[in-house]
C-alpha cells in the first residue's frame, strides 16, 4: 500500500511538472541519434542514482571535515563548553549542501563519459519525462544550497559556555544573539528522557531545561537530536558539574513539559 502510494505521488509530480515545465527540443535536434542511443541513455539515467549517492557522501563529508576544523578557530579553549557542535552535525548542512551542488559533480561525471553526447542525453532525458529538469532543478538547488551555507554558519555560532568568570554565554542554534547570564542566576536545572512537541507529540529526545531567575529556558533537546551516546554522556558530565558548583540538585521528571 505505501509504494502504491509513493508511486502515485511521483506520478502526480510529475503530471505537474509536465504541465507547468513541458519540454519542447531544439528543432535541431539529432532525433534519429537519440533513437539509437536510446537503450545506452537509459542505463546512464539508471546509474545516475548511485552517482547521486556518490557525489552527496563526497561534498557532505569535505562539509564535516571543514566544519570539525573550523571549530579550533570558533571556540577558544579558554571557555567550558557545555554545548558545542557535535561532528555530527556538521552532516546536516553537509547534506543540504550535497544535493544543492549535486549539478556540479554530476555535470562533470556525465560529460566525462558521453563527451559530445551530453547535450543529446540531456534532451533524451527531458524528452522521456516530459518536463525540462534543468529548469525546474535550478531554483531548488538555490533555496537548498542558501539553507545549507545558513545553518552551516549558525553552527559556528551554536554554544553554551562558561568563562573562568562564571559567565554564562549561551547563543542557541538559530539565534544570532549571545544571552550572558551569571552561574548564580540558575534557578532550576530538569532532566527528562522526552521531549514534548508544541502539537503535543512526546519524543524520545532526552535533554536537560535550564531555567533562568528572568523566567528564560535553556533546552538542549537541539544538541541532543545531533548527539550520539559519547556525546549526551558528555553532556550529563557538564550539567552534573554545573549542577555540583553551584549547588543545585537535577531533578529528574518522568513526563515531558512544553516550554
Amino acid at each position: 500500500m505505501n509504494i502504491l502510494f509513493y508511486f502515485s505521488g511521483v506520478s502526480i509530480v510529475f503530471l505537474i511538472f509536465q504541465l507547468i515545465f513541458p519540454y519542447k527540443p531544439p528543432t535541431d535536434s539529432d532525433f534519429n541519434n537519440i533513437r539509437e542511443n536510446s537503450n545506452r541513455y537509459n542505463k546512464l539515467e539508471a546509474w545516475a542514482i548511485l552517482w547521486i549517492f556518490l557525489s552527496v557522501g563526497f561534498i557532505s563529508f569535505c562539509v564535516f571535515l571543514f566544519g570539525s576544523q573550523l571549530r579550533e578557530f570558533f571556540f577558544p579553549l579558554e571557555y567550558d563548553y557545555i554545548i558545542e557542535p557535535t561532528n555530527s552535525f556538521w552532516f546536516f548542512p553537509g547534506f543540504l549542501l550535497g544535493f544543492g551542488l549535486i549539478r556540479i559533480p554530476m555535470t562533470f561525471v556525465y560529460k566525462l563519459i558521453l563527451k559530445n553526447e551530453y547535450e543529446l542525453y540531456i534532451q533524451f532525458t527531458n524528452m522521456k519525462h516530459g518536463f525540462d529538469g534543468e529548469k525546474i532543478w535550478k531554483p531548488i538547488e538555490k533555496v537548498i544550497t542558501f539553507a545549507g551555507i545558513i545553518i552551516f554558519i549558525l553552527g559556528l555560532n551554536w554554544f553554551v559556555r562558561i568563562d573562568k568568570n562564571n559567565r554564562i554565554e549561551i547563543n542557541e542554534l538559530f539565534s544570532i544573539n549571545t544571552k550572558t547570564y551569571n552561574i548564580t542566576d540558575i534557578l532550576s536545572i530538569n532532566h527528562y528522557d522526552k521531549y514534548l512537541t508544541k502539537k503535543g507529540i512526546e519524543k524520545n529526545i532526552e535533554h536537560f531545561v535550564i531555567e533562568m531567575k528572568d523566567n528564560y529556558f535553556l533546552t538542549t533537546q537541539e544538541y541532543s537530536f545531533f548527539a550520539i551516546s559519547s556525546d549526551m554522556l558528555r553532556l550529563n558530565k557538564k550539567i552534573a558539574k554545573l549542577s555540583n558548583d553551584i549547588g543545585i540538585e537535577i531533578k529528574k521528571h518522568d513526563s515531558p513539559i512544553e516550554f
